[in-house]
């Protein structure tokens, strides 16, 4: 029997429009993310923790809600806007920027958050860790360019 690989199955499933709300309803409720399972396969490398990140649009006022690949600080959860390398910063990062107040479901549970973008020394300190777990932010930092990728605290508010 042949094998499907995990990427030809999130691709159709991307096609065909259903992609986005199945990834959100499964990092939600089983804390698995099928997009950084098939992309961490694809670059060999260990799957990657994925948080679902809901922010208030700064337009529309309604919820948003996206899956983003996490590193930890301590309690808090450090997330990367590089939006592919972009010139222009992700929409969640621009509604952050409006509102900073935001909602993290990560390893099944929700927690409110205070969004805050990295001053240059720990955004320097935790480069290097976020480089290590998803090697591609080091292209898309050199695609966003000039554009300096910012990498933004989700802090949890007690």
């Amino acid at each position: 029997m042949p094998r499907i690989d995990a990427s030809t199955v999130v691709n159709l499933l991307m096609k065909i429009g259903v992609f986005e709300p199945i990834e959100r309803t499964l990092v939600r409720w089983a804390g698995f993310s099928p997009r950084s399972y098939a992309s961490t396969r694809r670059e060999g490398v260990p799957y990657i923790p994925t948080l679902l990140l809901t922010t208030v649009g700064r337009n529309s006022g309604e919820l948003r809600s996206n899956a983003l690949f996490y590193l930890r600080d301590g309690a808090d959860y450090i997330i990367v806007a590089s939006k592919s390398g972009s010139p222009k910063h992700p929409d969640w990062f621009r509604n952050l920027q409006a509102l900073p107040q935001a909602w993290v479901v990560a390893d099944r549970r929700s927690i409110p958050v205070r969004a805050e973008v990295m001053d240059d020394a720990d955004r320097t300190r935790l480069w290097g860790p976020l480089v290590t777990m998803w090697p591609r932010y080091e292209d898309h930092q050199r695609r966003a360019s000039p554009r300096e990728v910012p990498v933004v605290r989700l802090r949890p508010i007690r």
